[in-house]
């Protein structure tokens, strides 16, 4: 990696404050960004978990009403 002189570093680093500023850009450190995929993924997950849950529900519903199918029947829904 190559370092700039101190002043030059210093110079380089205003600018770049003053550009941040002037286009509003939030900067999301690799770390930050890091705790958003896994948030994002665990979300994805809990997400899948409910549906799985909720088709369970419904399938256990379905087999054991006692035969009854009439409300998962088509055309009862007209």
């Amino acid at each position: 990696m190559i370092r700039l002189p101190a002043g030059r570093e210093a110079d380089f680093r205003k600018q770049l404050y003053t550009f941040e500023e002037q286009q509003q850009m939030p900067y999301v450190t690799t770390v930050e960004q890091a705790g958003i995929d896994k948030g994002l993924q665990q979300g994805e997950a809990r997400s899948l978990l409910r549906l799985l849950d909720f088709l369970h529900a419904e399938i256990w519903s379905y087999t054991s009403d006692g035969g009854d199918h009439s409300r998962h029947d088509p055309a009862s829904l007209a």
